[in-house]
């Protein structure tokens, strides 16, 4: 990225070592951790789609949750979780984060999207035509192929939930 190389370029130029950047997940790649000199510190989160979160959120699932990770921020109860991880050949200090709040509203919103749909596709005129339902499925729901199957039973189609999708 043009951005961050030159601004490294002109930190480097104008000597200042101590420098902490925060940057949104849009600059996280192997190849921007890499231009970070030695003496500069950052923060940036990881892609969610990164191996390396995915596997640290499956190692942390049960320790994000634990009395002895929590912390408090004005009123609000968070746990943290700190770890290194290693990305290409470098280690690095990695933070989770679990808004208990937060993930309660978001999985509400994530089911009432569900049943809502479950109860738009039970219409009649999405029984005869799989396309159609299809189309539907995935204009109204991101990844439906993890949360929805689509069975057919004389001619009429129909879906039925993924439990391990909604679960998941």
């Amino acid at each position: 990225m043009r951005t961050l190389d030159n601004m490294v370029e002109y930190l480097e130029w104008l000597e200042l070592s101590k420098t902490l950047f925060v940057l949104d997940r849009g600059f996280f790649s192997s190849y921007n951790l890499k231009k970070m000199n030695t003496n500069m510190r950052f923060i940036i989160p990881l892609l969610y789609s990164n191996k390396s979160a995915l596997s640290l959120v499956k190692k942390h699932k049960n320790d994000l949750a634990l009395h002895s990770n929590a912390f408090q921020i004005n009123k609000q109860i968070m746990y943290g979780v700190k770890n290194r991880i290693e990305i290409g050949s470098k280690r690095y200090y990695s933070h989770l984060y679990l808004d208990e709040k937060r993930r309660v509203e978001e999985r509400e919103r994530f089911l009432s999207k569900v049943l809502e749909v479950e109860k738009k596709v039970e219409d009649p005129q999405f029984l005869k035509n799989r396309e159609e339902l299809e189309e539907f499925l995935s204009e109204n729901v991101m990844g439906w192929k993890k949360i929805f199957e689509i069975i057919e039973h004389d001619g009429r189609f129909r879906t039925r939930i993924r439990e391990k999708g909604i679960e998941g």
